[in-house]
């Protein structure tokens, strides 16, 4: 079975769904992933479908180590400045 993905409209391919009636697979376009099943029964069919865009992670920034040296030269550099034009 093929469906389309509801972001970008990718072809999702779900090979063994109707033979298992549950298969899970992602897009290739924008990574959202398919999640569906399939019941049979009587007198009625039940297909379920539900997509998931993963969230997109958050860069943290690193704290750089070179302000903070920077910061301390500069102030050892005043002070050193400050006690010896006395």
């Amino acid at each position: 079975m093929i469906t389309l993905c509801p972001n970008c409209r990718q072809k999702v391919l779900l090979v063994y769904f109707e033979k298992t009636g549950d298969q899970m697979s992602h897009c290739a376009g924008c990574g959202t992933y398919v999640h569906a099943t399939y019941e049979s029964g009587a007198e009625r069919e039940v297909w379920d479908f539900h997509f998931e865009k993963p969230r997109p992670v958050s860069k943290k920034k690193r704290g750089c180590c070179c302000e903070l040296l920077l910061i301390l030269l500069v102030l050892s550099g005043i002070i050193y400045w400050l006690l010896n034009n006395k």
